[in-house]
């Protein structure tokens, strides 16, 4: 044993051992409990399970084993395809963390929320409607299905079946204010408060540095940036309800373009559709959390997500999965104030945000498997009688019927744009993920592949569970290991965030297994397990970063869920056995600690560590270089090399992301003594560090004027123009990158909202009162 192990696990022990003679001298100085009842000892098994958890977190984060190594793991791992970096720390650290998990939940319960009534109200019986609108309704569908069946791919089928939705909509709200029932979202001043708090603080973090953390786009990203910016300029019309990029719903491209008109069509502006989908989010996240948890806990929640580097790496692509979290959050939230309310319109309203996922990134198809799980759950709960479940499933599925009608009929109309070719590939049984582990022998031992389009399909019972068993395991292990990430998508923690979210997400899901017969458990769990079994462990590749993105908000609420807990729990157990005044003191004192702890570390995580951990490469700074002087476009770019070829600076330009003069130069040529490309009285010229560096000499002996070379990462920049660079990741220049955006009328509306607000809840709480002397 090193002496590294040998330092940690002395430190953990004296940890442990502190914490119990601390705990015991101050019971002896301040006890104030009768001697007849018996001590409170929840806060010690708080603390030892805290600490046994974190311990397995920790160990879960190492790559290099800590105990071991053990041969036999070894073969587990490579016999059921495991592939894990790190099994030998897995085998102590999961055992670890699941005796934490058992510690903190016996000592922790359902507390804060143990008296909190989650019965809804008693059902109403329908009563009446206006049959004119329903009429009217169900003739401007009718007429929305000639018009796409006829091809008209205008604007013309979308207003109409808009139009048909709100009747229908406001038939149910009708229905629901008839019968009495209670619908709005009861927000008090407090509420809206945090609202405008967790928006303005997601428009904050996403947007600072959003041009240029990352400095790279994914393989994929550029196809949506064609996409949007020639819907954005008028240069292709498509239907709203066609296919788009690699199949995803156009829709998501219209969004994408309507933030570039909005706000330029620049890389900023369409990374900034990213972050609007993704921060919205947080406001139904809010609902969902208050409804079930109470406020605390869903500020909590949203503050968790806002801040975990795995939402902050896909709100802040180009892509279309930040899309995803909005219909499946709102689904949920709705479908929750639909039980608290007993209401259909808000049933109604959760089937329609689930037919909103069918419109943008696939995974946010989840919301309909979720709310068709937990019409069916209500029922085996004996909430609802078999004729009211069947109502609510009958409500959510006209609902999502006549949101997805256009998107059904205009693939009916278009087959060969509709194959889904998307879906059979992500499958676990195709046959491209079977070869990866096995041969065609053993994959085709009972039947030949079944082919779809382009996919094939296999059928092996004993391979089915090899690959299941593997994706239950390493779709589990994701959110608390970092080594599924990559610099491709630039996550490198588990998705939880870190190693603090990632203990109390275990905490969090232990107190909810605990109490999973409550409905507010069961919610979350049903959320999760779905989640993860229909977008990873039955998948190929598993786990599947990118289709897990639905799973953010949950995660962030677990996590809130256990760190309110843990601070409740411990600050009652500790009053009661020593000094129920500073009750209040200790529980803020140590969630402010953990809550601040959360924030720095997931922003560090994100803006530092893994910008120091991956660095842009040589033709990374030249791209990000060009973005930069979108400001300057006549400034030259010049990338002098041996053998010229395409670089993403290249593909920027040919794509109109950027404004720019540039060209692509041999070595031998500069070596030759031409000049015109380099004479310029602008000009910027890269070097990659394998030419010769008498291709640097002659570059600045051609360049007028010319600075010294400066080296970069992988080359040599030489030019007679300022180098524009990647911004000082400090405080200030993040606010300074987010007021010198085009997000800054935004941050000030929010910001001014908050204040109104603000001056409110302040006056309520300490009322001026003025003595004029009049009347004394």
């Amino acid at each position: 044993m090193t002496l590294e192990r040998v330092t940690l696990l002395t430190a953990v022990c004296l940890t442990i051992v502190t914490a119990v003679l601390f705990g015991w001298l101050l019971r002896r100085r301040t006890a104030v409990s009768p001697p007849s009842q018996p001590p409170d000892t929840r806060w010690l098994r708080l603390v030892v399970g805290l600490v046994f958890a974190a311990y397995g977190q920790y160990l879960l984060t190492q790559s290099e084993a800590v105990f071991g190594p053990f041969a036999w793991a070894q073969v587990l791992n490579s016999r059921l395809r495991f592939d894990l970096v790190n099994l030998d720390n897995v085998v102590v650290g999961v055992p670890l963390l699941l005796w934490g998990a058992v510690l903190f939940a016996g000592a922790a319960r359902f507390a804060p929320w143990e008296k909190v009534d989650e019965r809804p109200l008693s059902w109403a019986a329908w009563s009446g409607g206006l049959a004119a609108e329903w009429v009217t309704a169900v003739f401007l569908l009718g007429a929305t299905a000639v018009l796409l069946l006829g091809q008209d791919k205008g604007w013309l089928p979308v207003g109409v079946w808009l139009a048909a939705l709100l009747l229908l909509t406001r038939q149910f709200w009708l229905h629901d204010r008839q019968t009495g029932r209670d619908l709005s979202l009861r927000l008090e001043r407090a509420d809206k408060m945090w609202l405008l708090f967790l928006l303005l603080s997601g428009i904050l973090i996403g947007t600072a540095f959003l041009q240029d953390i990352p400095a790279r786009m994914i393989g994929d990203e550029g196809s949506f940036w064609e996409a949007a910016r020639a819907i954005a300029v008028g240069q292709h019309k498509p239907s709203l309800f066609d296919l788009g990029v690699y199949t995803f719903p156009m829709a998501g491209s219209y969004w994408q373009a309507l933030v570039l008109r909005l706000f330029g069509l620049n890389v900023w502006s369409w990374r900034f559709a990213s972050v609007l989908a993704g921060v919205l989010a947080v406001v139904p996240l809010y609902v969902l959390g208050r409804e079930w948890f109470g406020r605390k806990t869903a500020v909590i929640a949203g503050l968790i997500m806002l801040v975990n580097p795995y939402f902050l790496a896909f709100a802040r692509l180009g892509y279309n999965n930040s899309q995803a979290l909005l219909p499946v959050t709102l689904a949920l939230a709705m479908a929750s104030l639909g039980i608290r309310r007993s209401s259909l319109f808000y049933f109604w309203l959760a089937g329609l945000a689930a037919g909103l996922g069918f419109y943008t990134y696939t995974a946010a198809r989840l919301g309909l498997i979720l709310l068709l799980l937990l019409g069916l759950l209500l029922l085996a709960r004996r909430e609802l009688s078999w004729r009211r479940c069947l109502l609510l499933l009958a409500v959510l599925g006209a609902a999502w019927v006549v949101v997805v009608l256009p998107y059904w009929l205009f693939g009916a109309t278009n087959p060969h744009k509709a194959e889904p070719y998307k879906f059979w590939e992500s499958l676990f049984f195709n046959v491209f993920y079977g070869r990866a582990f096995f041969s065609d022998d053993e994959l085709f031992r009972f039947a030949q592949p079944l082919r779809i389009g382009y996919q094939e399909l296999f059928f092996q019972p004993f391979v089915y569970f090899t690959l299941l068993l593997r994706g239950v395991v390493r779709s589990l292990l994701v959110f608390n290991s970092p080594f599924f990430g990559g610099e491709e998508h630039f996550v490198e923690t588990g998705l939880s965030g870190g190693m603090l979210p990632g203990t109390f997400l275990v905490l969090g899901g232990a107190l909810a297994m605990r109490g999973w017969r409550r409905l507010r458990f069961a919610i979350l769990l049903l959320w999760f397990v779905a989640g993860l079994l229909f977008l990873s462990v039955a998948n190929t590749l598993p786990p599947r970063q990118t289709h897990l993105v639905v799973l953010i908000p949950a995660a962030a609420l677990f996590t809130a869920v256990g760190l309110v807990a843990f601070t409740a729990v411990l600050s009652e157990s500790l009053a009661r056995n020593f000094a129920a005044a500073r009750q209040t003191w200790w529980r803020r004192g140590v969630l402010a600690l953990c809550i601040i702890g959360l924030i720095v570390g997931g922003l560090g995580q994100y803006f530092g560590g893994l910008a120091a951990k991956y660095p842009a490469n040589f033709e990374q700074t030249v791209a990000w270089t060009a973005v930069r002087l979108q400001t300057t476009p006549d400034v030259k770019l010049v990338y002098v090399e041996t053998a010229p070829r395409h670089h993403d600076v290249a593909y920027m330009l040919w794509a109109k992301m950027i404004p720019l003069l540039y060209e692509n130069l041999p070595s031998t040529a500069v070596l030759a003594g031409e000049t015109a490309p380099l004479d310029q009285e602008q000009v910027l010229v890269f070097i990659p560090a394998e030419e010769a560096p008498e291709v640097v000499t002659a570059v600045a002996q051609i360049v007028p004027d010319a600075w010294p070379p400066v080296t970069l990462p992988g080359g040599f920049v030489v030019g007679n123009t300022p180098l524009p660079i990647a911004p000082e990741l400090t405080w200030r220049s993040a606010w300074q990158s987010v007021w010198d955006s085009p997000a800054r009328p935004i941050v000030l509306g929010l910001a001014l909202l908050l204040g109104l607000l603000l001056i409110g809840w302040l006056r309520e709480a300490w009322p001026l009162r003025t003595e004029t002397g009049l009347g004394d």
